[in-house]
């Protein structure tokens, strides 16, 4: 079984469609959208570390067209990631998590 991905308009916007030898019993093609997505926070959130006032979340759903997954996560500074550093590994590597 092998996946091929292609971008479906935006670059953050996938389809992968899954190639399954005969004899199975079927073809499954996922769409998975990514983005950043910032919400401003009611009271400012402060640490050692500093306070912010929003947070920068990254939004992501996966539908076969029947059913939708959604999930969201925040980037880590401290981890060295960004919104752009984990949209691009999505890009990258949409098929293979």
């Amino acid at each position: 079984m092998e996946a091929e991905t292609a971008s479906a308009g935006s670059p953050f916007n996938f389809e992968i469609v899954w190639h399954v030898p005969a004899g199975r019993v079927s073809l499954t093609t996922l769409k998975i959208e990514a983005k950043e997505e910032i919400f401003p926070l009611n009271h400012p959130f402060r640490i050692s570390r500093g306070s912010r006032t929003e947070a920068c979340v990254i939004t992501v759903s996966v539908s076969d067209g029947q059913y939708t997954g959604r999930g969201e996560g925040v980037p880590i500074a401290r981890y060295n990631q960004s919104a752009d550093s984990v949209l691009a590994q999505i890009e990258l590597d949409p098929g293979h998590r």
